[in-house]
Parts: C-alpha cells; structure tokens; sequence
C-alpha cells in the first residue's frame, strides 16, 4: 500500500510501505523506495557511503527518508557478497553521519546479509529485485537481504565439493540461530517470519538451455530438491527448460527444514517488487536492470 506522510516528509509518499505488521512481542514496519523520485531516475546505491560529503545528493536523500521515517540508529551491512552471514552490531564500525547535528547515523563497515534490530532501530539496504526476510522470536528482530544466492552454498550445489564454503548453507537458516544464544533450539510456536518485497515467479526464472548457465542453473535445481524437498520452492516449468523461484516458497520450506516451523507461518506481506511501479530489479533489460532501490525495516517496538 502506499501512504502519503506528513507535510514535512515529502519523500515518503515515493515509498511503498508495508505496516506496521504485528510479529510476536513487536511491531516491523518496512518501506521500499523506489528508482524514481520527484520525477528523477534515482540509483540508491549504498556504496562507498562513507566517502560522500553531507551535501552529496545520496546523503540529501538518505536524510529526508531518515527525517520522514524517524530513523534514528541505522544498521546498514553490505549484502553484495550473498553470503547468507548475520554480523553482529559491533561489528559495523564505521558512522556515517547523514545530518548536520549529527543525531542521524548509518553504520556500516561489514559484509553480510543482516543483522538484529533492537527496538526504535532500523536497517537499510539497497537492493535489486531482492527480497527482504524479516524474523522475530521473543521480542527478538532480524532482517536480511534474501536475494536467491543468500539462500544456498555456492560450492555445495554448483561446484561439486563436500566442503561447506560458509558456516550456514542458507541466509534462513542464519537468521534464525541468530535470535538466541548458546546454540539454544527455536520454540516453533513462538517464531514468525515474514517475507518482503520479492520478485514474482513469472520473472523470477533461469534457463536450463542457457549456454552460460544451463547447466549450472540444473545442479542447482537439483540441489534445492536434494536439501529442501520438491516443495522447495524451484520449479520447472512446463516447456522443460524454465526454472521459476518462488520465494516465499524457498523461505517457507527451509524454516520447515531448520527449524520445524509450519510453513503456513511464513507470510509475504505487501506487493512483489516488479510489480511496484518504477522499482528496479536485476531482471530489467540496460541500466535500469543494474540500479537499486532502497529498503528500511524499522523496529517499532
């Protein structure tokens, strides 16, 4: 849905927002910001943040979204390298200071898919096309990037080797031990998980008869069989040579997986990112298909 904010928060009437949704002893709200505000092509790429001055157009507009939203205390990780990893807090060292009092901060610092999000805390990302996941777990809150890389080892369904190339296979998986400590079990019936802003089905395919690809895109099918079942969420499709990725579905069979959850749990909540109007996905052809939107996830409380 979109919503028009108050006078002084112009920029929050570009967003799609999504909330506030009530999760266990908490409330999430989320927004995605899309490639076009103000009737400007808008690239909203987090890159090399901390070498912008304050008056860089990029900051300007961080800051108008962090006034409309009264964001605060920003986590923001960089989710370029998929690696499924939730850092800690302390572990995003580096402040961004995006206003001139310097109240507003965004850290950053580490690569990795998500983090934990303390009340009145929020995390930004930007994003092309992937989803969000967000999970909470007595009064607990983590949000991850979940594009379709985050949810699999690389060198186990594509190269062959035995060898795990990351602590967990999947960015799930990750975000849920990440809610307790000392290696504690999940109570399942206290779990609830969202999932945020993916790509629908229809765009969301890989080709088997792809001459880079096919193959590669095969054993990875095959992979997700293996470890997630044939509800795993990839599908072949009729002509036999289309992949779909049904995210939702992916997410939903690996909390089944890890840990025990009903799958009719795990609910997608808001519309899919192509079908928000001016919003870039990896999917779109020349440079729109290389540009980002950006995504904030706030702990309400």
């Amino acid at each position: 849905m979109l919503r028009r904010n108050t006078p002084n928060s112009d920029i929050a009437h570009h967003a799609t927002r999504v909330g506030p949704m009530k999760m266990g002893a908490v409330s999430v709200g989320a927004s995605l910001f899309p490639g076009r505000i103000d009737g400007v092509q808008t690239n909203w790429t987090l890159a090399r943040l901390e070498l912008d001055a304050p008056g860089v157009e990029r900051v300007v507009r961080l800051r108008q979204v962090a006034e409309a939203l009264g964001l605060k205390t920003i986590w923001s990780p960089s989710p370029v390298k998929f690696n499924g990893r939730i850092c800690s807090r302390s572990e995003l060292k580096i402040r961004v200071s995006i206003d001139a009092t310097q109240d507003i901060a965004i850290m950053r610092g580490m690569e990795a898919d998500g983090c934990l999000i303390a009340p009145t805390e929020s995390l930004i990302m930007s994003v092309g096309g992937c989803a969000v996941v967000v999970m909470e777990y007595q009064g607990r809150v983590v949000a991850a990037h979940a594009g379709l890389k985050c949810f699999y080892d690389h060198e186990l369904a594509i190269s062959g080797t035995k060898t795990p190339n990351r602590e967990h296979e999947s960015v799930v998986e990750a975000a849920g031990r990440a809610l307790t400590t000392g290696g504690a079990a999940l109570d399942p019936t206290q779990l609830h998980v969202r999932v945020l802003f993916p790509l629908s089905r229809k765009v969301h395919t890989h080709s088997l008869k792809d001459t880079v690809h096919g193959a590669n895109n095969e054993r990875l099918h095959q992979h997700f069989i293996k470890k997630w079942g044939t509800g795993c969420g990839v599908r072949l499709e009729q002509d036999g040579h289309t992949l779909s990725f049904d995210t939702l579905a992916i997410v939903r069979a690996q909390c089944e997986r890890y840990f025990k959850l009903d799958p009719l749990q795990v609910e997608r909540v808001g519309p899919f990112a192509d079908a928000i109007p001016y919003a870039h996905h990896t999917r779109l052809p020349g440079e729109a298909g290389k540009m980002r939107n950006l995504v904030v996830i706030k702990n309400l409380g």
